[in-house]
């Protein structure tokens, strides 16, 4: 009985140290995607690439207003902006009738400051779809562009007429 309590209390102690020391930062982050404030995004990796070709993924979790990070992750991300390059990348998906379409896409010039400020809303337009491929021009190469409001700024693609 007695090893019993003693191994329930490692395990106690061991899980409470590891919650303690892995907290996730929560960063008041939006996505609106194709004027969506709920989007269906299924997957969402910051991925940094490395000197040698390589790319470092980090996965986040979002939920509408939230977007989470591990602290590790952040606090390496947040001291190594300078030296790299990062990319959201975002896939979602849209039901449609009976369908399900599936999409993605890769904000490559990302900020990481972005990340720092108390909110910042990102609006991302599927130019494939017939509504926005009229008012916005895609990224080259792409098939989406995207806007975005924080506390330094706002940016705003010009729309056609």
């Amino acid at each position: 009985m007695n090893i019993i309590k003693k191994l329930l209390l490692s395990v106690f102690f061991f899980t409470s140290c590891t919650e303690l020391f892995s907290q996730d930062y929560d960063l008041n982050f939006i996505f609106v995607i194709n004027e969506n404030v709920n989007p269906s995004i299924s997957s969402i990796k910051l991925k940094r690439k490395l000197e040698n070709k390589l790319i470092k993924e980090y996965s986040l979790l979002y939920s509408p207003g939230s977007l989470k990070i591990d602290s590790l992750s952040f606090n390496e991300i947040t001291s190594m902006q300078e030296n790299y390059n990062y990319t959201l990348s975002v896939s979602y998906n849209e039901v449609c009738k009976d369908d399900i379409n599936y999409y993605h896409f890769d904000i490559e010039d990302f900020k990481i400051g972005w990340l720092n400020n108390y909110y910042f809303i990102m609006y991302v337009y599927n130019t494939n779809k017939k509504e926005y491929k009229k008012y916005y021009n895609p990224i080259k190469d792409r098939d989406f562009t995207y806007e975005y409001d924080s506390p330094d700024g706002s940016m705003r693609r010009v729309k056609r007429r």
